[in-house]
């Protein structure tokens, strides 16, 4: 009898019972189990943080040890939350200890044991109606069927894809040992559950490296089904078999056996579901293309992404979308490699639809295809995008980009002058490639050496160390290093999906010196943030005056120096600095939502493939999560002085993790971080020449005076490029969060969120010198009109858009603001459609003052519920990361809030 799964289905489906009622008399076991099933529910409607919030609550009820039953399932419930999160790092520890709970109760289940906490789960799950009448026995056997079963197998599916990450094959190899026992102890069928155990188990062998065994243990699992009659359970697992078998036929060079076996798994893919179907078909795609037989491959690949992309958006935040996502990313890169050989780089919009698939590699959501279908069917029309804005942004402001990502069996490199819009685009065979490998291992080995203090950091590079620099910057066609060559600032953008990420591009080599040391070099975690970064309109707040120091509690022995150092620096700075020594990670990002200038972290700092973290003290881990917290205020520019706190990592939704990410999308201006292990003195001198430069420089300079100022002292080349600058390049510590507007669109889009004369007369002021003399009269007409409340003119008249995105964009909103606000008629349709462009239209400029514009008119003519609720109060929150602008907003902070008189 299946209560268990219908009820808990019941309940996580069941309208009106959402969020825990007074607790009263209940038992405890209830009180927690009530906890837990919220988190079943949140999981199953995508929430995975909210489920982890309710999970420490039910933890939270009582300080003693939890019966073991219910130990399991919260940590069961734990592994699943950090799983969906994409947090390996996080999820291994519960994962561990949650195959531990369910092994001990499947080798020794016993009524008194699993009755009470089994009985007070009926309960809770019947809700508000009595439970079933059940003996202690029909309970038992009903949470045998359908806890034990199911919590088993996938503890031991969960915690052995988690040992997998991190190449534990002992560990992994150990688990399924115990879980095969029992198979063959207890399980009626036990040749059919080892045919499945084989996918988990070949898995394991295959993300660990060792393709052979993994053929092996799927071979078996498909000998094992050979007495089976073709039911459809049994058609589907041997096709999945088949399909991983082939997978290990493709990495083992045997081309003709993979492609004979995908082909065979097609058949069955459509009965596994859909998104079993669009892989086996880019399987067959991809290796008929290493066999050379590309006929046609474009355009089945345009169709694959297309349907992926759909599955993506009808999907939810469930397991399911991270392999839509995976699929979709390797049909991208694969697409991104035939579309880079065939580009016509003097044919702009060719480009701009090509640098669409660059950005879709780290674009969550998967719609390069509707991009594309948009151009195509307006092709004489003008497009305006991320993109389009980006390339603009680039030219007014000097900057290059060098964006570096790997594609089957290559290194795709594509760089972006400013100015003339050229683009260049370099593949890297494997072999030609072998150079980027070669210096990731060499920088491996220096930092190695230089944080072992095998050498010091005042050493020369060894020849071959100099040679595999100099190698490398030989290696980039020519016309990509003429673009970097020519520009201010260079922005590099990097795979973090592949060791890709710690390729060290500061140390490059010309033959005379290296690139860090005569070129100011930000890295950004994607070519949106990038975008964002040189926003003017972004973040605008006034300097608070405050800065936190974090001490982490450690031994490191230059640590306490540098902390001293850190606080006198921010004082040169026009700071009032706090130690936090070892604080509570929750209290600190909590402090810096409060609004600081300045975070400065000192300790130890770890991050990999499988999570990041900074250890704050004993029991206290600050991860990349924790900043994404941070609010009301913007967060603030940060230096982390800690071993590989740069680093970041793609995780499986296409997103950029890592505390820079985290930071900067957080509305931090900038960051700077070791990307590298770097020992700590170093830190602390590298540190102390940032500080004396950036007192009068911007910050771009400082970080390159700095490197220049410890080259010159005779330091490594591995040691003073450990430190990479993340963001914007032109701001000033002093004042990390101002920013002024340098076009008049951008004056124009503080106008409609202030209505300040002195924001509507500088944009005026501008258009004179950036416009046409035509087109800049009719722009000045709008603003008139709409300061004047002149409804007549937006009716009467019409003119040309500006050629450039960011200008034809806020003269389309310029219009619809005025024929909203000046009209009487269809007020509310009007509304709604402002609100839907301007959820668009920033994400395309990162512009908080248009955002804020547009939600004044939602409160104003729309209800605050719903998605309309969300947005405003993303618009309020955006409100604290303005206020260089408090007095001009005012009348717009008194809207959002509600204050009708002032509407």
């Amino acid at each position: 009898m299946p209560a268990f799964e219908v009820l808990l289905h019941r309940y996580c489906t069941r309208r009106g019972l959402n969020g825990v009622p007074p607790d009263d008399d209940r038992a405890l076991l209830e009180r927690v189990f009530r906890r837990w099933a919220e988190a079943e529910r949140a999981m199953r409607q995508g929430q995975p943080r909210q489920a982890l919030r309710w999970l420490e609550d039910a933890r939270g009820l009582s300080d003693v040890p939890l019966d073991s039953v219910v130990d399991a399932e919260l940590l069961a419930g734990e592994t699943r939350c950090w799983v969906a999160l994409d947090e390996p790092r996080e999820a291994i520890s519960p994962a561990r200890a949650s195959w531990e709970r369910w092994l001990d109760l499947a080798n020794g289940p016993s009524l008194d044991i699993v009755v009470p906490p089994a009985r007070a789960l009926l309960a809770v799950l019947s809700s508000p109606d009595p439970p079933p009448k059940l003996s202690d026995t029909e309970i038992f056997t009903a949470w045998l069927a359908d806890r034990l079963a199911v919590e088993f197998a996938r503890s031991a599916t969960l915690v052995l894809g988690l040992l997998a990450d991190v190449h534990r094959v002992d560990l992994a190899e150990e688990v399924a040992e115990n879980y095969l026992g029992w198979i063959d102890r207890f399980a009626p069928a036990a040749d059919l559950v080892r045919a499945r155990f084989a996918l988990t188990l070949g898995d394991v062998y295959d993300r660990c490296g060792d393709s052979e065994r993994a053929l092996t243990v799927l071979r078996d699992g498909l000998r094992r089904l050979e007495g089976f009659a073709d039911q459809p359970e049994i058609v589907i697992l041997r096709g999945q078999l088949t399909f991983n078998s082939a997978n290990q036929y493709a990495k083992l060079g045997q081309l003709e056996n993979a492609l004979e076996a995908f082909s065979s798994a097609t058949e069955v893919g459509e009965q596994v579901g859909v998104e079993a179907a669009l892989r086996t078909r880019y399987a067959v795609a991809f290796t008929k293309y290493q066999l050379g037989r590309d006929g046609g491959l474009i355009e089945e690949l345009a169709e694959l992404a297309a349907r992926y992309e759909d599955v993506l958006a009808e999907s939810t935040a469930g397991g399911s979308d991270l392999d839509v996502r995976q699929g979709l990313d390797l049909v991208y890169r694969l697409w991104l490699k035939l579309e880079a050989a065939r580009l016509d780089p003097t044919d702009s919009r060719a480009v701009v639809r090509f640098l669409h698939l660059v950005f879709a590699l780290k674009e969550e959501e998967g719609k390069f295809c509707r991009v594309l279908r948009t151009m195509e069917q307006q092709p004489d029309a003008a497009f305006h995008s991320e993109i389009t804005v980006l390339l603009e942004r680039l030219q007014t402001t000097s900057t290059g980009v060098l964006v570096i990502e790997s594609v089957p069996d290559a290194v795709i490199l594509v760089s972006l002058a400013p100015g003339r819009g050229d683009v260049a685009v370099q593949l890297l065979d494997r072999d030609a490639a072998a150079v980027v490998g070669d210096l990731i291992a060499e920088q491996r080995l220096a930092t190695d050496r230089l944080s072992g203090r095998v050498i010091p950091a005042a050493s020369p590079p060894s020849p071959r160390h100099v040679q595999v620099c100099q190698a490398m910057w030989q290696a980039l066609d020519p016309e990509i290093r003429e673009h970097i060559d020519g520009v201010r600032v260079l922005a590099v953008v990097m795979d973090s999906s592949t060791d890709l990420g710690e390729l060290p591009v500061e140390i490059l080599h010309d033959g005379t010196t290296y690139l860090g040391l005569r070129q100011r070099i930000v890295r950004s975690p994607a070519l949106r943030d990038l975008n964002l970064s040189l926003s003017r309109n972004l973040v605008n707040a006034r300097p608070t005056g405050a800065a936190i120091v974090v001490r982490a509690e450690d031994a490191l022995v230059h640590a306490d120096a540098e902390t001293t150092l850190a606080v006198a620096a921010a004082a040169d700075l026009g700071m009032t600095a706090s130690v936090h020594r070892g604080p509570e990670p929750s209290a600190l990002v909590h402090d810096l939502g409060a609004g600081i200038d300045l975070l400065h972290y000192v300790g130890h700092g770890l991050a990999d493939r499988i999570g990041e973290e900074l250890p704050l003290g004993p029991g206290k881990r600050l991860t990349a999560r924790g900043f994404e917290a941070i609010r009301p205020a913007p967060a603030p520019f940060t230096l982390l002085s800690a071993c590989l706190a740069g680093r970041s990592r793609q995780l499986r939704t296409g997103h950029e993790h890592g505390f820079v990410t985290a930071l900067v999308r957080a509305g931090a201006p900038g960051a700077i971080a070791a990307a590298y292990m770097v020992p700590d003195h170093l830190a602390a001198e590298f540190t102390a020449l940032l500080y004396y430069f950036a007192k009068d420089a911007p910050l771009a300079d400082a970080v390159l005076l700095a490197r220049q100022q410890l080259a010159e002292d005779g330091y490594h080349p591995a040691a003073w490029g450990c430190f990479v600058q993340h963001g914007a390049a032109d701001l000033y510590l002093g004042r990390p969060h101002l920013n002024e507007p340098s076009t008049w669109s951008e004056w124009a889009a503080r106008y409609l969120a202030s209505g300040s004369e002195d924001h509507l007369r500088a944009a005026r002021d501008h258009l004179r010198h950036e416009l046409p003399t035509l087109l800049a009269q009719a722009i000045d007409d709008d603003l008139r009109a709409l300061a004047e409340h002149d409804g007549d003119h937006f009716t009467a008249t019409d003119h040309e858009l500006p050629h450039t995105s960011q200008a034809a964009i806020v003269v389309s909103m310029l219009r619809s603001y005025g024929e909203l606000r000046h009209t009487a008629v269809g007020r509310e349709r009007k509304a709604q459609v402002i609100v839907a462009q301007a959820r668009s239209i920033e994400r395309i400029l990162g512009d908080s003052y248009l955002l804020i514009a547009a939600a004044v008119e939602l409160r104003k003519h729309l209800l605050p519920f719903g998605d309309n609720k969300t947005f405003l109060d993303a618009a309020l929150r955006r409100l604290h990361w303005l206020t260089a602008d408090d007095e001009q907003l005012d009348r717009a902070r008194r809207a959002l809030k509600g204050e009708e008189a002032h509407v």
